[in-house]
C-alpha cells in the first residue's frame, strides 16, 4: 500500500515535494507501524485522487469560461452595427468664388487640339450653308 502510495504521488508531485528522503520516510513508517498506517495511507491516497480531480475540474471550468468569453467578444464584434449618426459625412466646406469658377470651367471644358476645334468650327459653317434641292 505504502509503495503504490509513494508511486502513484511521483507520478502527481514534483521532485521538490516528494523527495528521496520523504519516500524512504513513507515506506520506513509503513514497514514500523503496517497496521496503523494502511487506513491512513487509504485517507491520504483517495485525498490526492480527489485533490487531482478537483484542480482538473478548475482547470476546464476556467478553460470554459475562457471560451464563452471568446466566443461572446466574437460575436459582439461580428454584430456589431454601426450607430446611424457615425454614418453620417461632415457637411462639405462653402464653395468659394474661386472653387465655384474652376467647377464652371471643368464642367463647359472641351477636349481635342485647336486645329481639331477650328475644323469642327468650319464644318458647322458648311452645313448651314448647303441648300436641299
Amino acid at each position: 500500500m505504502a509503495k503504490a502510495l509513494v508511486d502513484s504521488w511521483s507520478q502527481t508531485l514534483d521532485q521538490e515535494d516528494l523527495t528521496d528522503a520523504s519516500r524512504e520516510s513513507i515506506i520506513a513508517l509503513a514497514k514500523k507501524f503496517p497496521h496503523e498506517s494502511e487506513a491512513f495511507f487509504r485517507v491520504a491516497h483517495n485525498a490526492s485522487k480527489k485533490s487531482l480531480a478537483r484542480e482538473e475540474a478548475l482547470k476546464k471550468a476556467a478553460d470554459e469560461a475562457k471560451n464563452a468569453d471568446l466566443k461572446k467578444d466574437f460575436t459582439q464584434v461580428m454584430n456589431k452595427t454601426t450607430h446611424v449618426a457615425s454614418k453620417k459625412t461632415a457637411p462639405a466646406a462653402p464653395k468659394t468664388d474661386e472653387t465655384h469658377f474652376m467647377d464652371a470651367v471643368r464642367k463647359y471644358r472641351v477636349g481635342g487640339s485647336g486645329r481639331d476645334l477650328m475644323e469642327q468650327v468650319a464644318e458647322i459653317g458648311n452645313r448651314k450653308k448647303r441648300r436641299m434641292f
